[in-house]
């Protein structure tokens, strides 16, 4: 790699202040010394007064279990359309705060966790609404773990799903216009509230109502075609002989590896005892990855996200630090 190209990866990779781009680019050579060499160099995450923190990502965690006339439903699996007209309140204020977050986890389970209109549905909603970011994907085993599967961005998810699900892209156009409505002459109300694109608590639950109502069917046996799933079968005893069926899939490890390939970050670094854990190491080895973030493991269970994009910043200002001293 010549010493241009080396350049564009630094200003592209850390995205830092003009001033220390300059510095990195003059010193490329004392800054990738100083990244071979950080694991011997660093002790307590401090050379010569300047520190290295490990910045954990921020986690969103939704309130996924709703209560509806007193039955629980959990809005990642099979939950009627209407669940989002006043049930889903407490998880729609949750939505609605202010503030970035940058991951949420998504638990697999042995398969029969999250239905693929599900994860499509809050890979939109949640990035429109707290700029999420990434998406960790864990799994259950026959034991009870939970165990890490990979990280991809919360934007890859949604168009990969939209590629392979192109029925869920073209309910969402239709969900979206009929929440929003005609355009028309005269004032009118903002309809986006953040600059990740957020909408008003009601706006986001009409959004949701009507992305799934439009992939239910109310029928007493599964629709012909496309695969379907029973939402609601005709023996339930609020609302007998009304069967419901959404055209979905149950996602598992197999679907998610198909689905995401090279785009499924796997890497990842193991803390295995809390009192003994070598920071330096972790500054080392956090830096050799590569991404935005990653995960740090503990007995194979994910643990928490690294920003990683922080720690190289620091790692840069700090290796300038030490070439110029």
């Amino acid at each position: 790699m010549d010493g241009d190209s080396w350049a564009v990866d630094v200003v592209e990779a850390l995205a830092i202040p003009a001033t220390v781009i300059i510095a990195v680019l003059v010193l490329r050579k004392p800054l990738t010394e100083f990244i071979a060499g950080i694991g011997g160099r660093i002790s307590k995450l401090s050379v010569a007064g300047f520190s290295v923190e490990l910045s954990e990502a921020t986690e969103l965690r939704p309130a996924w279990e709703l209560d509806m006339n007193g039955n629980r439903f959990d809005v990642r699996q099979l939950s009627p359309a209407d669940v989002f007209d006043s049930y889903a309140d407490s998880l729609l204020r949750q939505l609605a705060e202010p503030g970035a977050l940058d991951y949420v986890v998504v638990d697999l389970g042995l398969g029969r966790s999250w239905l693929t209109t599900r994860l499509f549905l809050f890979a939109n909603l949640l990035t429109r609404m707290r700029g999420l970011q990434a998406v960790v994907f864990v799994h259950g085993t026959a034991a009870g773990d939970r165990t890490f599967l990979g990280v991809a961005p919360a934007s890859t998810v949604r168009w990969r799903l939209a590629q392979q699900y192109p029925e869920l892209e073209v309910q969402w156009a239709q969900a979206s216009s009929q929440t929003f409505g005609p355009l028309y002459d005269g004032p009118r109300s903002p309809l986006v509230v953040s600059n990740t694109g957020a909408l008003e608590q009601w706006q986001a639950g009409n959004l949701a109502r009507t992305f799934l109502d439009g992939l239910q069917r109310h029928s007493a046996v599964a629709p012909d075609g496309e695969q379907w799933v029973e939402v609601r079968s005709g023996a339930d005893p609020q609302q007998p002989n009304d069967p419901v069926w959404e055209r979905a899939e149950w996602i598992d490890v197999g679907d998610i590896l198909r689905l995401l390939g090279a785009d499924l970050d796997r890497q990842h670094i193991v803390e295995r005892d809390t009192d003994d854990i070598d920071r330096a190491d972790q500054v080392a080895r956090v830096t050799a990855c590569s991404g935005d973030f990653v995960a740090v493991l503990r007995r194979d269970r994910f643990d928490r996200l690294i920003d990683r994009r922080h720690v190289v910043e620091q790692v840069a200002r700090l290796a300038v630090q030490q070439a110029a001293a």
